[in-house]
């Protein structure tokens, strides 16, 4: 039987066979697919029990400390865009739960307008479909949209993986996430997807409020909720996420709009848009795919007394016209959603550059 220092011998010699054969792969494996190292537990990403498993994230082991670190610096780089003129970050600011406040519609490369409202990028890991019309199928998919869009970032994602993988500053971090200098296609999509996923909003008073602190909503607050679910509220902005993660028609006038209908083509789908997320929705103004309504107020004005028909209306919103709450309903329902703001994550330093 070999002694003792033999086979500590053995093993180091096992241990650096193993580590070459990993650096060997790592040089020479396929390099469209994206090979980050073993996460740690959980990686850089918060998960809510009351959420439940995430579809992409920490729990399948799909997020790293590095590749979220590649994820956010590109993420704030115009350089992903054809001019260097616009990021990620220009259409979806911390601070306003990753929206554009204050515009209807963003604008992209060379200031030209885009198509619809930019939503909120918050809890994406929990949504199997993004974009106003379900035209992503995920959070690892839907970087790849706004990139190609020639109104918005106007630049293929090759020549985007191209250009930006030639700049010094991101080999070290492409490196420490994948195992080499190259950034290809894939890991710039994937590294993307990975910061994203981390953009988790579970910290409002509303989820104090849930952990059993009674005085985390006011009066008027607690108000709020029980109109919210008096009036099936819930049916489309679920709790705990306040998206059923669906697509509706809310009864809106649509200007030529025909929302899901566009990437499905069938006829159930037209008017039908992607169901937002109420969480930090004061952050996020303003309202709807076009930006129509500047102020939660004018929302709920709408869901009082704008309801308008046509075939695909949700049921429940029948008959058109609008649902009956009163003014003080309407004030309290207002005072909740102010309950869902969660600061701490619109100004948490690890989500900027």
């Amino acid at each position: 039987m070999p002694s003792k220092p033999v086979l500590r011998m053995q093993g180091r010699a096992l241990l650096a066979l193993l580590s070459l054969l990993a650096t060997l792969w790592a040089c020479h494996g396929p390099q469209d697919t994206p090979t980050p190292p073993a996460p740690t537990h959980n990686g850089p990403m918060a998960l809510p029990a009351s959420f439940g498993t995430p579809r992409f994230g920490a729990v399948q082991g799909s997020v790293t400390e590095a590749g979220f670190a590649l994820g956010k610096a590109l993420f704030f780089d115009p350089a992903l865009s054809d001019d260097s003129s616009t990021s990620c970050a220009t259409c979806h600011l911390p601070e306003a739960a990753f929206a554009d406040p204050g515009k209807a519609v963003s604008n992209g490369i060379f200031s030209q307008p885009t198509s619809r409202n930019s939503p909120t990028i918050q809890n994406l890991a929990w949504r199997a479909e993004l974009m106003w019309d379900g035209r992503s199928p995920g959070v690892e998919h839907q970087p790849m949209l706004p990139i190609g869009n020639p109104g918005e970032m106007g630049q293929s994602f090759t020549t985007t993986a191209t250009k930006v993988g030639r700049l010094i500053r991101y080999q070290p971090l492409t490196r420490a996430a994948y195992g080499s200098d190259t950034l290809t296609p894939a890991r710039l999509l994937n590294a993307l997807a990975q910061y994203m996923a981390t953009l988790v909003s579970a910290q409002s008073p509303f989820d104090a409020y849930l952990r059993g602190d009674s005085t985390a909503l006011s009066a008027q607050q607690r108000q709020g909720l029980r109109v919210f679910n008096a009036q099936g509220c819930g049916r489309c902005h679920t709790p705990p996420l306040f998206t059923d993660n669906s697509f509706r028609n809310n009864g809106l006038d649509h200007f030529g709009d025909s929302g899901r209908y566009a990437h499905t083509r069938q006829l159930a789908d037209i008017f039908r848009f992607a169901v937002p997320t109420l969480r930090n929705a004061a952050k996020s103004a303003p309202y709807m795919h076009d930006g129509r309504f500047a102020t939660l107020g004018e929302v709920l004005s709408h869901y009082r007394r704008g309801i308008l028909a046509s075939p695909s209306l949700e049921r429940p919103l029948l008959p058109p016209g609008g649902l009956r709450f009163s003014d003080a309903d309407s004030a309290a329902l207002h005072a909740f959603l102010l309950g869902l703001t969660d600061e701490a994550f619109c100004q948490n330093p690890k989500f900027r550059p």
